[in-house]
């Protein structure tokens, strides 16, 4: 199987994307190193951070129907709820959009009053690109890849499963998968004599065994030509026509 789109070129966009999007969010990600709170110098990284209502809500759209934004507000209980029902039923949702700033300033009144807040909106829309750019390289990896890598390493032969037959319709027609159309319709015929000329056959014409055979291989030249681009409707080679039913 022939893949177009090489996976090293997909591992280099990603990891120029990764480095891109790491340097720029640590540019904004920088705290001041202390705050003053009721006229105390206390270290940032002491406090609770204030949270970020645009934050909940791009939780609450990305993945409300499982309680993230709960998860970000400290409400636990809720957000467990929430995962296990599908924020019940949506129901949950609907209501969260209008709750969010209570949520919100429910929490951020434990906080410190000079508490700044988690930046965690910034970060979030900072990481997106690379998300979405890790999502479309793994989906390409999975279509792309895992069918090759399955059929390279002898797991499941999906040539097999793709023609329908008992074996590798190559192997079926003795051919290379490089062999045009013309050897194909060649090997057909002169495999088509074997098996007619097959013990099976000549004890039975048209006996289980015998069908089944003549089946594959008609299953396994169809196959063959479909790859070249060739139609056989309606056809059964030129030495098709002598029992292929």
């Amino acid at each position: 199987l022939k893949i177009d789109v090489q996976p090293q070129f997909l591992l280099v966009i990603l990891s120029v994307t990764l480095l891109g999007v790491w340097w720029c969010c640590k540019r904004n990600e920088a705290l001041p190193p202390v705050v003053e709170v009721q006229g105390f110098q206390i270290p940032v990284e002491q406090l609770i951070h204030s949270k970020d209502p645009r934050t909940a809500y791009l939780l609450l759209f990305a993945a409300g129907l499982v309680g993230c934004h709960h998860f970000y507000l400290d409400r636990l209980l809720h957000g467990c709820l929430a995962a296990i029902s599908g924020n019940f039923l949506g129901v949950g949702w609907l209501l969260d959009l209008f709750c969010i700033p209570y949520y919100t300033s429910s929490f951020n009144r434990r906080a410190a009053p000079g508490a700044p807040r988690d930046r965690s909106c910034g970060r979030i829309l900072c990481y997106l690109p690379l998300v979405a750019c890790a999502a479309v390289c793994t989906l390409f990896a999975v279509v792309l890849g895992v069918p090759s890598v399955v059929h390279s390493t002898g797991l499941m032969d999906l040539e097999e499963r793709m023609a329908g037959t008992g074996g590798n319709p190559y192997v079926i027609l003795g051919i290379d998968r490089e062999a045009d159309a013309e050897e194909i319709q060649k090997a057909y015929d002169v495999q088509l004599r074997e098996v007619e000329s097959s013990q099976d056959c000549r004890a039975e014409k048209n006996g289980k065994a015998c069908r089944r055979k003549k089946k594959d291989l008609q299953k396994a030249f169809d196959f063959a030509m479909k790859k070249q681009g060739k139609s056989t409707t309606g056809s059964t080679g030129s030495a098709g026509s002598t029992g292929t039913s």
